[in-house]
């Protein structure tokens, strides 16, 4: 499905794809100063595609070529449901209401180059191999999570921050990390974290909070399980502040996997 130009897509209907790459379910473009927002509540499914290059995209929104661009919103209510180098949301502003983002591995769910993130209900689960929950790259952002779940692969991240000012609220009650996987990943300096979520590790070599910039945490870590998992890690001069109970597991010296609180 393909719109521009302004006005609202309103899509109800099943989209399914088969294709192994450069496949979209609904794409907008918009040249011009009115917005061209999209209200899916409908699901859509597509295969993995070979390699990320030519991903596959559930919902791919642009903003417009003027200046300033005017920025589309995507609002989603339905399942989106992509294979492994895909992404299942790629735009800007985007509000998920309910429904489940399903990606594969080396995949994103979320990818927003800049106006806020509201996650206010739904799910969403990603794959092995680098796969992202919610990466964002713009200035100024908010990222507000209140999903139900967030299932998050091994070697994997929740949240990616690589933008600036941008800040990430985590109140999700309660995730599981696996092994060698993120919950919440910023480089951003001048950025903000506040996370409310419980955090509970099965295996080895995880980090909660993993950031520049000032991280508030109020959310209790059980690390306990596993050899070398990281509360918080703070980086590049920027500050941490912790008022909730992060229990340790065991160190191994010898392989320099350090379980750490802050």
């Amino acid at each position: 499905i393909f719109a521009n130009d302004g006005g609202t897509l309103n899509n109800t209907g099943k989209i399914v794809g088969t294709t192994l790459g450069n496949e979209f379910g609904i794409v907008v473009e918009n040249n011009g100063s009115t917005a061209t927002n999209v209200n899916n509540s409908g699901d859509i499914t597509l295969a993995s595609a070979i390699n990320t290059a030519n991903a596959n995209v559930g919902i791919y929104v642009k903003p417009s070529t003027i200046v300033p661009p005017t920025i589309n919103a995507i609002t989603n209510s339905a399942n989106i449901t992509t294979g492994n180098n895909t992404l299942g949301i790629y735009g800007y502003k985007v509000d998920n209401t309910s429904g489940t983002i399903t990606t594969g591995d080396n995949s994103v769910g979320i990818y927003t180059q800049g106006g806020n993130v509201n996650l206010s209900s739904g799910i969403i689960n990603i794959g092995l191999a680098e796969a992202v929950g919610v990466y964002s790259i713009g200035s100024g952002q908010t990222i507000t999570n209140n999903l139900s779940a967030l299932n998050i692969g091994d070697t994997s991240f929740g949240f990616v921050n690589l933008g600036t000012g941008n800040t990430i609220n985590s109140n999700t009650s309660n995730v599981t990390l696996g092994n060698d996987s993120v919950y919440i990943y910023s480089n951003d300096a001048s950025g903000t974290v506040a996370n409310n979520t419980n955090l509970v590790t099965t295996g080895n070599r995880n980090y909660g909070i993993y950031s520049a910039g000032q991280v508030t945490n109020s959310g209790n870590m059980n690390l306990s399980s596993g050899v070398g998992n990281v509360g918080i890690y703070s980086i590049s001069g920027g500050t941490a502040t912790n008022s909730a109970t992060i229990d340790l597991g065991t160190t191994d010296v010898v392989n320099k996997n350090y379980s750490i609180g802050m």
